[in-house]
C-alpha cells in the first residue's frame, strides 16, 4: 500500500520534472529567438558595411581615386558597356575602362540610389546619374567575402536617350514629312495635268 507521503512525494517529483521541462523549453525558445536577433544584427552590420563601401566607391569615382577603386573590384569583375567591346572581363581591363569613364564623368550627380540585399553575402545597388547633358542608370552587383569585405563583381550602365533623339518624335516627324512630300508630289502631278 502506497502511503500518503509517497503520493505527495511522487506528485512533487512530477511537478519538478514538468517545471524543468518547461524551463528547458523556454530556454530553447529564447536561444532560438536570440539566434534570429543575432542573424538580424549581423545582416544589419553587413548592410551598413555595404552602404559605406558603395559611398566610398562613388566618392572615389568622382575623385578619380583609381587605387581605392582597384581595391574594391573583384578579380572576376565584369562590365557591360554601350560601345565596343560591349563586355569587359577582369579587374585590370575593368579598371582601365573605369579610368576613361572617370574622365567623362566630371560633375556627376547620383540620385535614387537603392540597395537590395539578396542574402547576407550578395546585393544589388542601383542608382540614376546625371553628367552635364547625359543621364542614365547604373546597376552594381556586390559580393561579400570574409576577410575582405564587399567587392564589386559586376557593373552595367545604361544611358538615357537625349530628349532631342526621342524616337517617337522622330518617327512622327518622319511620317508627317513623308505624307507632306507625297501630298506635294500629288499636287505637282495634278497641276501638270
Amino acid at each position: 500500500m502506497v502511503s500518503y507521503i509517497d503520493q505527495i512525494f511522487a506528485f512533487l517529483v512530477i511537478v519538478i520534472i514538468v517545471t524543468a521541462l518547461g524551463l528547458m523549453y523556454k530556454s530553447w525558445l529564447e536561444k532560438r529567438q536570440g539566434g534570429k536577433d543575432t542573424v538580424k544584427k549581423k545582416d544589419e552590420i553587413i548592410s551598413n558595411m555595404l552602404k559605406k563601401r558603395v559611398g566610398d566607391y562613388i566618392s572615389d569615382f568622382a575623385g578619380k581615386n583609381l587605387e581605392d577603386i582597384a581595391n574594391v573590384l573583384a578579380k572576376d569583375y565584369s562590365l557591360l558597356t554601350r560601345n565596343s567591346p560591349y563586355r569587359i572581363d577582369g579587374d585590370k581591363d575593368g579598371l582601365n575602362f573605369i579610368q576613361k569613364a572617370m574622365e567623362e564623368a566630371a560633375g556627376q550627380t547620383i540620385f535614387d540610389q537603392k540597395l537590395t540585399m539578396i542574402n547576407s553575402d550578395a546585393a544589388v545597388v542601383t542608382f540614376n546619374w546625371q553628367r552635364g547633358s547625359n543621364s542614365g542608370k547604373t546597376s552594381h552587383v556586390w559580393r561579400y567575402v570574409d576577410g575582405k569585405g564587399w567587392e564589386l563583381v559586376h557593373e552595367h550602365t545604361s544611358f538615357n536617350m537625349p530628349a532631342q533623339m526621342d524616337v517617337n518624335h522622330l518617327i512622327g516627324n518622319t511620317v508627317k514629312q513623308s505624307i507632306e512630300n507625297v501630298v506635294d508630289k500629288l499636287k505637282e502631278i495634278s497641276d501638270k495635268s
